[in-house]
């Protein structure tokens, strides 16, 4: 995940559907 960490946000939304609600800022934060 560390050397891909725009796929790991990937992965996080398919395992979390909120995370898709989330702002861009959410998600900087959430990664």
């Amino acid at each position: 995940w560390s050397s891909h960490p725009e796929e790991s946000l990937m992965v996080d939304h398919e395992r979390d559907p909120v995370a898709k609600c989330r702002p861009m800022e959410g998600l900087e934060t959430y990664s």
